[in-house]
């Protein structure tokens, strides 16, 4: 039973860098950008790369593989940072550099514009935020089918809500966001690619979490959440990467990155909260 932080030991031993805590954070971090956290062993590829490997089939029309296994995963994850389209990135990882290394212009460049994480540069301005989940079942999400019962998404919002009513009084804001986003991963997870199917699922969840962290009409979080429904119902598919690298996720898999986005956010909307007093904390 392979866990996230296993997962990413992995990918920095194929990549013959050192195992730095930081590293660690900082691809945990950027794989929100690609997928939900309740979601990162999905076809055993949580930065969605498209290196062909032995056994891997593509999953969407940008080439996204699904690999076989975590280490096979792992190994083309590596693989791709090595393609020579990131020496930026190769470079930090490959020296154990500290956190400023990957928030460097450089790499939020390679990772935001070749790779195509579009948040990687907001994500990892905080990246020990996104804690590592918890161990994967061993064979990575398969995909298949998102429950579009509004009874069954009521009743999942109402045990979210419910859990975190129960959160101290002085952190009730944050713990029925909490409640909500898991609920959020909840409903989106499984889905491989955006259609007609998931439009009022994305949208009920969106608009949701775009109620609770949208109290300053010009807040960052607000804008992001629009502009990620807009992306996601209705995709305009970015020219293919290169080998090895992926196009945007939000073109690709537009449940998924909104998703990462709206989490995003949240994580944003908190900072700056936390910057100006006169707000109430989320």
């Amino acid at each position: 039973m392979t866990t996230e932080s296993q997962y990413w030991s992995m990918v920095l031993a194929d990549l013959g860098a050192p195992q730095t805590p930081t590293s660690v954070s900082v691809l945990t971090a950027w794989s929100r950008g690609e997928k939900p956290a309740g979601d990162w062993s999905q076809w055993w590829n949580p930065l969605n790369t498209t290196q062909p490997a032995t056994g891997a089939t593509s999953v969407n029309s940008v080439g996204v593989k699904r690999y076989t296994s975590a280490a096979e995963g792992a190994a083309a994850t590596a693989a791709t940072i090595e393609n020579g389209y990131y020496p930026a990135l190769l470079q930090a990882f490959d020296s154990g550099a500290p956190l400023s290394s990957f928030q460097s212009s450089k790499v939020v460049g390679e990772v935001q514009n070749t790779w195509g994480t579009k948040l990687y540069g907001s994500l990892v301005k905080s990246p020990n935020k996104a804690a590592p989940s918890s161990p994967a079942s061993g064979s990575g999400s398969s995909g298949g089918g998102i429950d579009l019962n509004p009874l069954d998404w009521l009743g999942a919002g109402v045990g979210a809500v419910g859990g975190a009513a129960g959160t101290a009084a002085g952190d009730f804001a944050g713990g029925v966001l909490s409640g909500v986003m898991s609920a959020l991963g909840g409903i989106l997870s499984g889905v491989v690619s955006g259609g007609a199917s998931v439009l009022v699922p994305l949208a009920t969840a969106l608009i949701i979490t775009l109620i609770l962290i949208g109290p300053r009409g010009t807040s960052n979080a607000t804008s992001t959440v629009v502009n990620l429904a807009g992306n996601a119902l209705n995709p305009n598919p970015e020219p293919a990467a290169p080998d090895g690298c992926t196009a945007s996720t939000e073109a690709a898999t537009p449940l998924v990155a909104a998703s990462a986005a709206v989490t995003s956010a949240v994580a944003r909307e908190r900072v700056d909260r936390a910057a100006d007093t006169s707000l109430p904390v989320l």
